[in-house]
């Protein structure tokens, strides 16, 4: 079972960066001045992965101005990353809320309804992302996943490719769409989409697992041994790495 999702986190906020310093002279910073400087501080922090520190910079610019959406969302976006759905649905809700024609806050919140197996609820959310944002290639990517898991491979496969449409380098995509084949049986076609998407992102763990799965089951062992390794050295725990493990030393 894959699961790469990337969220959408507003960006720095305009006007002023976090260093800015005021002569003496100067007037006094508006709220949506101060707001937007612990704000933009906060995802300074967030993109550091000092998530508690970031949280309490978001808290802090809600409090200064509780009108400015990107605060609620990029909490939404730490909650979630924390496994705290609760607290991430309420945040992105409210940014929502504040700002209906946001798109990424819509594709975040169908995000959370993914994680949380709730796929038509996470469909309806990337829907609305990509009404608002129609090239958005993350969103269809996205929406294809949960198509695919609602077994409807012919809407999955066309939103798998607008997004490669959109963005030739999404990685996800293709490995999205080597899952797609695979569970058609066209481990042909499904091997070439998941070493497209490794050329594009040697990360992607999961996709080493399949390759070697499907090797495996072709008796092609020393590419099955070679990518069994390979998932072993970037994920070390769960289910597939104990079954690579076992694979390993069963082949060797």
């Amino acid at each position: 079972m894959r699961r790469f999702f990337f969220f959408l986190s507003a960006c720095l906020l305009p006007w002023v960066s976090v260093a800015a310093t005021r002569a003496e002279e100067e007037p006094p910073l508006e709220v949506w001045q101060e707001a937007t400087l612990l704000h933009n501080e906060g995802l300074r922090l967030e993109e550091s992965g000092r998530f508690d520190e970031a949280i309490q910079f978001y808290q802090r610019a809600i409090k200064r101005d509780p009108g400015l959406a990107s605060p609620y969302n990029n909490l939404g976006n730490i909650y979630q990353e924390k496994r705290n759905w609760e607290e991430a649905e309420k945040y992105y809700k409210k940014a929502i809320r504040l700002a209906p024609q946001e798109a990424s806050f819509h594709s975040n919140l169908g995000n959370l309804y993914y994680h949380q197996r709730d796929f038509n609820r996470a469909i309806e959310e990337y829907k609305i992302a990509l009404k608002l944002k129609p090239d958005l290639a993350l969103a269809h990517n996205n929406l294809g996943d949960a198509y695919l898991e609602k077994s409807h491979p012919r809407l999955a496969l066309h939103h798998f490719q607008k997004a490669l449409e959109l963005n030739p380098a999404l990685a996800v995509a293709y490995f999205n769409l080597g899952e797609f084949y695979r569970r058609q049986n066209q481990y042909s076609i499904a091997t070439r989409n998941y070493h497209a998407a490794l050329r594009l992102n040697s990360a992607l763990a999961e996709a080493h697992f399949r390759l070697a799965k499907i090797y495996d089951d072709e008796y092609n062992t020393p590419l099955a041994l070679k990518h069994y390794a390979a998932y072993l050295g970037r994920v070390n725990t769960g289910e597939y790495a104990e079954e690579a493990r076992a694979r390993i030393q069963q082949l060797s």
